[in-house]
């Protein structure tokens, strides 16, 4: 389809080219002409058949307007919509730092779909994963982006109204840099930095310089989350114990000096704040304590990934505003605990979180995309949760799973039911995407969010796990899948993406059950089953090797080589143990070996606790 465009276009041509193979059209001045112009807030368009009418505040609420009049152009429609945002600023943070480092490529896709739902800023955590001078260990190995690589990154963010935002961390997270000897003489703990010394706050100066270089904005994430061992290592044998809050209020107050230094507004992880503020219950002159020692100009992230319900996320919003700072929001699309999606949980938690982060008058809202783990799941396997952020940005709440339909084929091209087929964990059948009046999910059964990657990767020989999943009938959940991918056409552009999905099932269906047949038979001493086991066995060790060369295929397209090591060590070490059993299996078939002890050990289960598999 040919496309005209007229009026105030100097700000969003540009963009519009980067998007046009991406929504289907070409620009040519004998197309169908679009009319642009501005309104106050948001956007505005008016379809007809043979032309339209754009009217947007930002480019990014250009670029959502853009997919909608080029897809009513493209079917004929007469149509009208116009929306305003809830957040100013809402977006996308990529774990660039677990393994997974995405191509500038890769970056410059998600920023193309990002821009095509609306949404504006994006956070690159980079723990070690870019270049500071002087520090050739910082990133080794790692894929770590160059000055320009990023540069390239930020000036194609702009193009698109898409404001890119460094997370990095100066404090805690930086085991992967800190296990080189270079950086012992700044070493707190495995993956701590060490307060209090000058080698580290040159460093830190370093990496400050660095991103005030090479981004634009004036905003730099300083992370500071989860700083558990800081005060525990060497900084124990140097000053003796010192209360950790304290410890990180002081490390705090000289990281805020080297940002001043180079004009950068600091954003820091609220985590231990906030827990700092709940341990203080109504001891306000505790609070102040805690208040009066955070530096002006910090701003707070507050983040929560997992929660069911609108009470927990008002409460947290509560005892965040005790602090008298600026806060910020940060949820999450489930990525990190598999190589599927949990969209379910994504989808609980986000209604709950951004209902109420609107209700507090939170202007900044991030949908983060971890990749703890190693990067199993493909980031474009989440791009359905990417949706949702933004849908719930200009609808101002979630009311139908259509609507999400409908504006996911308009901004991807894509089928949502289809992307809902990566969330292989929804065991229990949860209502995906929740639509509830008031979320409180906290009397509701979890999903086994974690089940996938345990059938995995666990030795049928050991079966850890087996106890656990006993009771389950995960083969006919993971057939039911299979049945329901089996019916899609997957999309030339994700083509990938969908095989290598449609593998890991098969590996999951064949595999989800052999610990407890294995035991099962042998302790029948049933020669025929365990025969057949064996063939089973030999058959499974070859589709876990097809499943490693299908997501090696989906590494390389999007991700820098490096890091994928750790998937492709975990996914051959199942290979060996595979084919190992298979063996074992054999020997004592053929009287080689008399017993099997491996499958005479009495199973346990993996945790006693109430939800064992998570």
């Amino acid at each position: 389809m040919k496309i005209a465009f007229s009026g105030n276009i100097e700000e969003i041509i540009e963009g519009a080219r980067l998007l046009a193979g991406q929504l289907g059209f070409e620009i040519d001045e004998g197309g169908a002409r679009i009319e642009v112009g501005r309104c106050p807030k948001g956007f505005a368009v008016r379809v007809e058949t043979d032309g339209a009418e754009i009217r947007y505040e930002r480019k990014n609420d250009f670029f959502r307007a853009l997919a909608i009049a080029v897809d009513a152009l493209e079917r004929g429609e007469s149509k009208q919509e116009s929306a305003e945002y809830a957040f100013s600023s809402c977006g996308l943070m990529l774990d660039l730092s677990r393994r997974g480092v995405l191509k500038v490529d890769g970056i410059h896709k998600v920023m193309r779909y990002m821009a095509c739902m609306g949404l504006n800023r994006l956070g690159l955590y980079t723990e070690d994963t870019y270049e500071i001078e002087g520090y050739p260990y910082f990133g080794y190995l790692r894929g770590r982006y160059t000055k320009q690589e990023i540069r390239e990154i930020v000036r194609y963010g702009n193009i698109l109204g898409i404001e890119t935002v460094p997370y990095i961390q100066t404090l805690a997270h930086l085991e992967r840099a800190l296990r080189w000897n270079a950086f012992a003489e700044v070493r707190d703990s495995w993956d701590a930095l060490l307060p209090e010394d000058e080698g580290t706050y040159r460093l830190i100066e370093g990496m400050i310089k660095t991103v005030s270089e090479c981004y634009d904005t004036d905003k730099v994430h300083i992370g500071m989350d989860e700083a558990y061992s800081t005060g525990r290592g060497a900084y124990l044998d140097r000053h003796g114990y010192k209360n950790r809050t304290d410890i990180l209020l002081d490390h705090l107050k000289k990281v805020v000096e080297i940002t001043d230094k180079y004009n950068m507004k600091p954003i820091m992880w609220g985590d231990m704040f906030l827990d700092a503020v709940r341990k203080c219950g109504d001891d306000e002159k505790g609070i102040e304590r805690i208040r009066s020692n955070i530096p002006d100009g910090i701003t707070l992230a507050y983040w929560s990934y997992c929660q069911r319900s609108e009470q927990i996320y008002d409460e947290g919003f509560v005892n965040m505003k005790k602090l008298q700072r600026p806060v910020t929001f940060t949820g999450g699309v489930c990525t990190w605990l598999g190589p599927g999606v949990n969209y379910t949980m994504s989808f609980e938690s986000s209604l709950a979180s951004l209902r109420e982060a609107k209700r507090h008058g939170v202007d900044d809202v991030v949908a983060s995309l971890w990749s703890d783990g190693g990067a199993e799941c493909d980031i474009f396997a989440s791009m359905l949760g990417w949706q949702y952020f933004a849908d719930f940005n200009y609808r101002g709440d979630f009311r139908k799973f259509e609507e999400l339909c409908e504006s996911f084929r308009i901004c991807t091209g894509m089928s949502a039911v289809d992307f809902l087929l990566f969330d292989c964990d929804n065991y229990n059948k949860l209502d995906c995407p929740l639509v509830a009046d008031v979320v409180d999910m906290t009397d509701k059964p979890l999903s086994m969010h974690a089940i996938s990657r345990q059938v995995l990767y666990q030795n049928p020989m050991l079966g850890i796990y087996d106890r656990s999943t006993g009771a389950l009938d995960l083969r006919s959940h993971y057939r039911e899948l299979i049945e329901k991918f089996s019916r899609v056409t997957a999309p030339e552009k994700f083509k990938s993406l969908f095989e290598n999905y449609e593998q890991v099932l098969n590996v999951l269906w064949k595999k989800c059950d052999m610990g407890n047949r294995l035991t099962e038979a042998y302790a029948k001493r049933d020669i025929e089953a365990l025969t057949a086991l064996k063939s089973d066995l030999e058959e499974l060790a070859c589709e876990i090797e097809k499943m490693y060369y299908l997501r090696s295929k989906l590494w390389h397209e999007h991700n820098k080589p490096f890091g994928f090591e750790e998937v492709g060590n975990r996914m051959m070490s199942s290979v060996g143990m595979t084919r190992h059993a298979a063996h074992r299996i054999d020997a004592f078939l053929k009287g080689e070996e008399s017993s099997l002890p491996e499958l005479e050990e009495e199973r346990l289960p993996s945790n006693p606790k109430e939800f064992p598999l998570t």
